[in-house]
């Protein structure tokens, strides 16, 4: 990419990572204060015409009209901020509450499933929601089907607290647990190692 471009352009589902970068973007480039103030000198002119082009440059097509219609650097910022206030605030919603009702599909493996819940994770945090460790480990044991009981009470058994490092790298995300589904004499054999490790 150029010195002037993002990798991703803002689109319809990336604002708040996409703002922190060309913030970022504008203050190596020495353009942040456009953002800032509408512009009252003729320098601050030109350089407000600046950041509209650099700001044309990061974003997909549809957001062209908001940049263009602008006044302004700021208003331009500042309307790109207004509509994805409404935007972000739905869509944070929406994903927690698909956090909250998170389940394991019927038949998925265990790395699907992580690798799944781990995106939703990542998804609200850019809305700006923060899903800790400790959380999501609580919302991925909840969200494991009955034929892991087994596995369940021996999570919930073991001493000290599971964090989410410790639930990725134990062996029932790794993939052991999925064999043990139909075997719950061989599945009560691994909950008794996973609780004593």
């Amino acid at each position: 990419m150029g010195k002037d471009r993002l990798d991703e352009p803002l689109d319809l589902n990336n604002y708040a990572t996409w703002k922190l970068r060309f913030e970022l973007l504008c203050g190596k480039l020495r353009y942040g204060h456009a953002l800032l103030a509408a512009p009252i000198s003729e320098a601050d002119v030109i350089m407000s015409n600046k950041v509209k082009s650099v700001m044309a440059k990061n974003v997909k097509n549809h957001h062209l009209q908001t940049i263009v219609r602008a006044a302004n650097a700021k208003a331009a910022w500042d309307a790109l901020a207004a509509t994805f206030a409404s935007t972000c605030n739905t869509r944070k919603i929406a994903l927690r509450q698909e956090l909250s009702d998170f389940k394991m599909a019927n038949g998925e493996h265990m790395p699907v499933y992580v690798s799944r819940v781990r995106q939703l994770q990542s998804d609200l945090l850019d809305v700006g929601h923060v899903v800790t460790d400790a959380e999501l480990t609580t919302i991925i044991i909840k969200g494991l089907p009955r034929t892991y009981h087994v596995i369940i009470t021996a999570l919930e058994m073991r001493e000290g607290a599971w964090s989410g490092t410790t639930l990725m790298t134990s062996p029932v995300v790794r993939g052991r647990a999925e064999r043990y589904d139909t075997d719950d004499v061989t599945c009560r054999t691994w909950a008794h190692g996973a609780v004593r490790h």
